[in-house]
């Protein structure tokens, strides 16, 4: 059983991409970290559960969204020190692991190494690193279609309504779930996005930003500079350079929550805590109004990302140049290596 559970996740990425902040969607219904509505279930014989309506939670994005949960499954990448390359599929009880899609394939044309996984129902949605565009597929495994044509750097993805909001090549874009009907909302050198509540938030050349999701009614909240933003229950969170901040959505209340001496960035939220990364070594969390700092876990070869699925952290570190990946309990216990795409494959 042991084994089992281990497999849970394997995330994929190149450590190239694991730098820049993270953009994050949010249901504030159920908090930072909540996707999960009232859709009924999925379409997907091994789905059960309601529907999500967000593609992935806040935090998630915010660490690249390299696995989502919908239910009791988890969709994630796994991937080898060679070429493999597979997105799967895992129960959150450790049963039911599965490959649902070779993506280092011929058949699937080297669609490779997916970033801002999002799942509503029975579809998948993700941006290939590899070819630098959005892919949908079935939960199943099925169906991959390409919905962009573009080559492009993609910088946030996010899925809710029926529509893709993304970033490529620094520029604001949408389009529906099919593909079709793609606009460019007219932003530049924007970036740390964040949706809550039909409002786009995000950071752009020294300033944090609302704005809906067509494009109207842009605002400047607070003359700030972001390196991520997290929005729940009317607040917004962000970082700077060494410091967390709140205020609310509409700008009011602006508060400083903690600072420190060293680097702080990649915000989370999970069970009304913060938590954060200083130097890229050492995990803390706070308390929403910004008491109770306490340490969580600590790794001398660098926390690239972070990604939250129950009560355990997924993250990604450096060791001799490749990217290693691990989990470890929200109390900073348990902490286990991940198997590889080749440890699946066995």
């Amino acid at each position: 059983m042991k084994k089992v559970l281990s497999l849970i996740l394997a995330l994929a990425v190149m450590l190239a991409v694991l730098t820049g902040c993270g953009g994050n969607t949010t249901n504030t219904t159920g908090g930072a970290n909540s996707t999960t509505g009232t859709n009924g279930a999925a379409n997907d014989p091994g789905f059960s559960g309601p529907a999500n309506t967000v593609g992935n939670t806040a935090g998630n994005l915010s660490g690249s969204g390299f696995a989502a949960i919908q239910g009791d499954t988890i969709y994630f990448c796994s991937n080898s020190s060679g070429a493999g390359i597979a997105l799967c599929s895992v129960k959150t009880d450790g049963s039911g692991l599965k490959i649902l899609t070779d993506l280092s394939s011929e058949e699937t044309k080297h669609t490779g190494c997916p970033k801002y996984i999002n799942v509503i129902g029975d579809t998948i949605y993700y941006y290939s690193v590899t070819n630098s565009a959005i892919y949908r597929m079935k939960t199943n495994g099925k169906d991959l279609k390409k919905l962009s044509d573009q080559k492009m750097f993609c910088d946030y993805m996010a899925v809710a309504d029926g529509m893709i909001y993304y970033v490529a090549d620094y520029k604001l874009f949408s389009m529906k779930i099919d593909g079709t009907d793609k606009k460019d909302l007219g932003l530049e050198t924007a970036k740390c996005f964040n949706m809550a509540d039909g409002m786009l938030y995000y950071q752009n050349m020294g300033h944090i930003y609302s704005m809906k999701t067509d494009g109207a009614d842009q605002k400047v909240l607070a003359d700030n500079y972001a390196k991520s933003i997290l929005v729940a229950d009317g607040t917004i969170y962000y970082t700077d350079t060494q410091a967390i901040h709140s205020m609310k959505t509409d700008g009011t209340d602006q508060k400083t929550l903690f600072e420190d001496e060293g680097r702080v960035n990649m915000l989370q939220m999970l069970n009304s805590k913060l938590y954060f990364v200083v130097d890229d070594t050492n995990v803390f969390s706070i308390n929403t109004d910004g008491t109770g700092k306490t340490p969580v876990f600590s790794d001398n070869k660098n926390v690239t990302w972070m990604d939250f699925v129950g009560d355990w952290i997924y993250y990604g570190n450096e060791y001799s140049g490749f990217a290693h990946f691990s989990r470890i309990k929200t109390d900073g216990s348990g902490k286990e290596l991940l198997p590889s795409y080749d440890d699946i494959k066995k």
